[in-house]
């Protein structure tokens, strides 16, 4: 890998050259990297692969308080345009309090550390504002890395990506608080470098497998939707977690009553409504699974955040949830984070309107989105909740702390899940916020699921490591061979990226669950699990030890789980 490495304090560039397979094992296992924050593409940008540019950040997550990884779509072409694979940041550039950007072109490249007015910029419209500012700053079609005001505060700030000419962030790097990490550890605000080209699809996918193998994130035709958004509402049904996870506790009736009212009849409705003859777009590589659903009014509609700041607050309204998404853009942070957070706080205020019986979607929704992007403010600007759900919970008493979901990590690392109703989504895991889980309904016994967790995490860390999206996994997975030999990788890519992984897990220090509605997440899980399949004596061996001792049945169930983890990544 042809790597640059930029002292922030100086601006000095210096250009060496690793041996490594991608940017997480620079990451990891570079001593150059160890306090530093790396941005990197894979070894597949090269090969004309769909999906094969996106660009890893990798370094400290002040969340997650350990190593986190995210990824942004298509922004690795601006670092071919740079002629390298990997961006490392040290140090720190300017004063505590005067943000700066770091402007990178040419060739050899060069580097700026300029002066900008973040909060003038901030003041505007927020991250928004601070993109239109940036990308000023390099005379040519730039791409644009930048953070919110969000990410002074709070340790969830995420760095959003435009693409050249977008006054929109096409993709996020949202897990893990790297926008808070990149503005509070190295002072700046903002990434421009040049926006690259657009390659072109080669021969190495036929064209009908890669339609086919993207047919969830382009139209479901059996679901009649498409998208994150479109296919998760439209096959989780009364599955769907609501009002904090509190419809873990409805009844089977009321979730499927109330699925069908507010989501099917509106929610999921007013999408298909707005989306009606309107064809997704790409995140700025050349893939037809054109997943980016956006609507007439710029709005991009994707599950998770429209799920956590959504149906997880008490909203089912398009028109409401839009509001606190955009709060959420404008002050640059982690929507997932940001939902459980207010989730919580929403439930403690006691003026959430949650009855979901007598619930009105639309004014209903327009109250709880208001309440929302109250809290969210305040969250924004260092009030409670700004350290994450975790520190929240930890700083409520009692039955109120006890109301939060999160997975732990550490002494003071923690991070919500993501917004499916299994335990696997809970799994100790080394890296917070990716899907390096089996997060499946189908029901295995906890070290089993261990097991599987594992393994999805060495495959999802390899699509992650050779810089390939996820939404590829179902042609790439089968055919990881091919891929290494097609980038000339003498490695075996399963087993590089299992070391790879017990790397991770080894320095990893996750945390048993620790509150009750993360465990009764799972105890509901196997109520509703064993209503929907047939008879499984692990299952019900499970049931009755939650029912005898719940506390006690969700440590071993945990233990069990983590257990699994490491058996299956000690394995060859």
């Amino acid at each position: 890998m042809r790597v640059v490495d930029v002292e922030l304090g100086s601006g000095t560039l210096t250009a060496r050259e690793v041996a490594a397979v991608g940017p997480i094992d620079l990451a990891v296992r570079d001593p150059g990297c160890q306090d530093a924050l790396v941005f990197g593409c894979g070894p597949l940008s090269t090969l004309e692969v769909p999906g094969s540019h996106r660009l890893v950040v990798s370094g400290w997550s002040p969340l997650w308080a350990g190593r986190g990884i995210s990824t942004i779509g298509s922004a690795a072409l601006s670092l071919h345009a740079l002629g390298l694979r990997a961006l490392v940041l040290h140090g720190r550039a300017g004063p505590v309090g005067r943000p700066a950007a770091l402007v990178l072109a040419g060739h050899p490249v060069r580097a700026r550390v300029v002066e900008i007015d973040a909060e003038a910029a901030w003041h505007k419209r927020g991250a928004y504002g601070l993109l239109a500012a940036a990308a000023r700053l390099l005379d040519e079609p730039a791409r644009v890395l930048c953070v919110g005001p969000g990410a002074r505060a709070t340790r969830f700030g995420a760095i959003g990506s435009a693409s050249a000419g977008s006054d929109v962030f096409d993709t996020w790097a949202g897990r893990g608080g790297f926008g808070t990490q990149l503005l509070g550890a190295h002072g700046l605000c903002a990434l421009v470098l040049p926006a690259g080209e657009r390659t072109r699809v080669g021969n190495f996918v036929p064209p009908d497998a890669l339609e086919a193998a993207t047919v969830k994130y382009r139209y479901d035709p059996r679901l009649k939707t498409g998208g994150t958004f479109g296919g998760n509402m439209a096959s989780l049904r009364e599955k769907l977690l609501c009002m904090n996870d509190r419809s873990i506790y409805w009844s089977p009736a009321l979730r499927e009553a109330a699925y069908e009212r507010l989501v099917a009849g509106h929610y999921l409705a007013q999408f298909q409504g707005d989306m009606k003859g309107r064809r997704g777009r790409d995140c700025g590589e050349t893939c037809p699974a054109d997943c980016k659903k956006i609507d007439q009014g710029g709005h991009k509609k994707d599950f998770q955040p429209y799920q956590a700041l959504g149906p997880n607050l008490g909203v089912f309204d398009q028109r409401a949830a839009e509001a606190v998404n955009d709060a959420c853009d404008e002050w640059g942070l982690d929507a997932v984070e940001l939902g459980g957070v207010v989730a919580l706080l929403m439930e403690q205020s006691g003026c959430a309107h949650w009855d979901p019986e007598n619930f009105d979607p639309v004014t209903d929704s327009e109250h709880n989105a208001k309440l929302a992007c109250e809290i969210a403010s305040q969250v924004a600007r260092g009030g409670r909740g700004a350290a994450g759900v975790r520190a929240l919970a930890r700083s409520l008493a009692g039955a109120a702390g006890d109301a939060a979901v999160y997975v732990a990590h550490g002494e003071a690392g923690g991070m919500a899940p993501n917004q499916y109703w299994v335990p696997g989504i809970l799994a100790p895991v080394a890296v917070g916020g990716r899907y390096y889980v089996d997060y499946s309904f189908e029901f295995a016994a906890p070290r089993e699921l261990g097991r599987r967790c594992a393994e999805r995490m060495v495959r999802e860390l390899a699509l992650d490591n050779l810089g390939l999206c996820r939404f590829q996994r179902e042609w790439a997975e089968g055919r990881m061979d091919e891929l290494a030999r097609a980038a000339r990788l003498e490695v075996d890519p399963l087993e590089h990226h299992r070391e790879l992984a017990r790397a991770l897990d080894d320095a990893a220090a996750p945390r048993p669950w620790e509150t009750a509605r993360t465990r009764d997440l799972v105890k509901s899980y196997l109520d509703e699990v064993a209503r929907d399949g047939r008879p499984d004596p692990a299952l019900s061996a499970w049931r009755a030890g939650f029912a005898a001792d719940r506390d006690a049945a969700a440590g071993a169930y945990w233990a069990e789980l983590r257990a699994g983890i490491r058996e299956r990544l000690e394995s060859t």
